[in-house]
């Protein structure tokens, strides 16, 4: 101001930095589908209550970007929890966390998943067999999960390991409990 300006106006005007954040996405062990894939879901939380929930669905190729962010923390959680698989997440927690500030204004944070699936193994042995005795061929094997039958094969269908007749099967899920019901085994 000065003799000649009495008064004068200033004008001010605050630019907010938005931050942005990435979430990836892999998945490794067995194949799964695209409605499995589909059914993991994130749900994102940050400052003044921010909170975003999307699915892998909703990402473009195993990544997302949430753009305009606020500066602050933010917190990633995923729920990936698939029946019938034994999961192994990266991060171990499944939960990850990242502030975004005027020095880092955008991060990434990568989730990996691996799902695998179990072997099963049974084993038939007879004892106190005759000389001439065997195990029918046409013994059958009915293994179940409850009520449900999840295979059926026969003694013929065994293999003879190390003096064990064992039947093996290959990717079967890991959070189930599974019986076994013999019929057919009278010795001849």
């Amino acid at each position: 101001l000065s003799a000649d300006k009495m008064s004068d106006t200033l004008a001010f005007t605050n630019k907010y930095e938005l931050a942005e954040l990435t979430i990836t996405k892999a998945f490794d062990g067995e194949e799964l589908t695209d409605e499995q894939k589909e059914s993991v879901s994130f749900t994102v939380t940050g400052p003044n209550g921010y909170e975003e929930t999307f699915t892998y669905g909703d990402m473009e190729n195993g990544s997302k970007t949430l753009s305009d962010l606020k500066l602050g923390e933010y917190t990633v959680t995923e729920d990936a929890t698939l029946d019938g698989y034994k999961l192994t997440m990266t991060p171990a927690t499944g939960s990850a966390g990242t502030t975004l500030s005027a020095d880092k204004m955008s991060d990434t944070l990568a989730f990996t998943n691996k799902y695998e699936l179990g072997t099963l193994t049974i084993t038939k042995s007879a004892s106190g067999l005759q000389d001439d005795d065997e195990v029918p061929g046409t013994t059958t094997f009915m293994v179940k999960t409850g009520h449900e039958t999840y295979v059926t094969f026969t003694y013929s269908q065994m293999e003879n390991v190390d003096g064990v007749m064992t039947k093996v099967f290959e990717d079967v899920p890991v959070d189930a409990t599974y019986s076994v019901e013999e019929s057919g085994a009278e010795v001849t």
